[in-house]
């Protein structure tokens, strides 16, 4: 790394955390490598056709991680975080018939962070998630990284859907989805300490975007309960980063900007029943606003975590569209590091514009079997 250029680029308050910090001392910080593979095996059917494919779990791909923190002196904290990803094959992409096994392959640089905690809170520079990231996403069942989550459609997003005559009308992706932010991105991060039950976090983003979110985790009758809030404005970064161009006859402009909020819930009782509750919406400056509910019911018990989930996306390929998506995830911890796990998927979509006959239409059922293994070291 470029020490030099690193601290040059950092504002002033970050710099100077740092510094302070380590002006206690010369000692190294302590840090620890660590990172999974996880891998798919999907078999789909979209009313058409039907194939197999051997894929990456884009749900949680493939990574190595590097964390290092040091303990200050005066009662601060100085540290970083940085984590590649390995993307090739990837479940979100994969379609029937059109197997990616040579496409997309790439790395993606997750989080590349420097931060410094105090106890007036945390500050965060560099790549990472956005404040507000993880709004919609409140969930004690263990699964969503599977689709057992809000993110249900995450392993078939890239299958085509088609009407009664075989003709495509869209992928699955372009007809379902949440709404969750900015995901990771370029920022400086606030994170307030915790106020009792609640707690605060604000960031400036890469292109003129910014976030906010408001986190409440407490106990609860027999159990614990977790909520979160937030709201993202996408700046002048634009949709093209964040759906995809060119389906919707209706958007017309691919830095498109908008406006994101939503927010979630989620109780888990001692009993190992769990439940997650969801909301979220965009509104876009140029074309028709969408939006997404989705409930999820888990049990826990030992190495094993159930659940199934139903969710709903209203208007996103077209004004009047709209998407369902049924799901039943399992997973199995069979120790530390090894998971097994598979899921079973259904998604129903109806009015959705046929840009080949012209008019609307229902699609053919997407039914999809996912099965699959995470692998962890240290």
């Amino acid at each position: 790394m470029n020490y030099s250029r690193f601290i040059k680029n950092t504002p002033l308050v970050l710099s100077l955390g740092i510094a302070a910090g380590f002006s206690s001392g010369a000692q190294a910080l302590d840090f620890n490598i660590s990172g999974h593979v996880a891998r798919n095996v999907i078999a789909a059917d979209n009313g058409e056709r039907s194939g197999t494919g051997f894929v990456e779990n884009a749900g949680s791909p493939s990574r190595i991680r590097v964390v290092g923190e040091r303990q200050m002196e005066n009662g601060m904290s100085a540290g970083l975080r940085y984590e590649l990803s390995f993307r090739r094959n990837m479940s979100n992409t994969w379609d029937i018939d059109h197997g990616n096994a040579n496409e997309g392959v790439s790395t993606d640089v997750r989080w590349a962070e420097a931060y410094v905690e105090t106890r007036y809170g945390g500050v965060s520079l560099g790549r990472g998630d956005g404040a507000a990231n993880g709004s919609t996403e409140a969930d004690f069942s263990g699964n969503a990284f599977i689709g057992g989550g809000v993110n249900s459609g995450n392993n078939v997003h890239g299958i085509t859907l088609v009407d009664g005559e075989g003709n495509p009308i869209a992928k699955v992706r372009n007809v379902y989805g949440y709404y969750d932010a900015l995901s990771r991105v370029n920022r400086l991060r606030y994170d307030s300490p915790s106020f009792g039950p609640f707690s605060f976090a604000a960031s400036a983003d890469e292109n003129d975007a910014y976030e906010a979110a408001l986190s409440w985790s407490s106990t609860a009758p027999g159990g614990k309960f977790a909520a979160k809030t937030g709201y993202a404005d996408s700046g002048a970064t634009g949709a093209e980063y964040y759906t995809s161009p060119g389906i919707n006859p209706d958007y017309t402009d691919e830095k498109d900007s908008f406006e994101t909020y939503g927010a979630s819930a989620a109780y888990l009782h001692e009993s190992g029943f769990n439940l997650a509750l969801s909301y979220s919406a965009r509104e876009y400056d140029t074309r028709q606003n969408t939006s997404n509910r989705f409930i999820g019911v888990g049990y826990r018990k030992g190495a094993h975590r159930l659940s199934v989930n139903m969710g709903r996306t209203d208007d996103l390929l077209n004004k009047g569209s709209q998407a369902d998506a049924y799901g039943i995830a399992y997973a199995f911890a069979w120790n530390e590091s090894v998971e097994l796990y598979a899921s079973y998927h259904l998604l129903e979509a109806r009015d959705m514009r046929n840009l080949t006959t012209g008019g609307t239409t229902d699609a053919e059922d997407v039914n999809a079997i996912v099965m699959g293994t995470r692998i962890k070291f240290l």
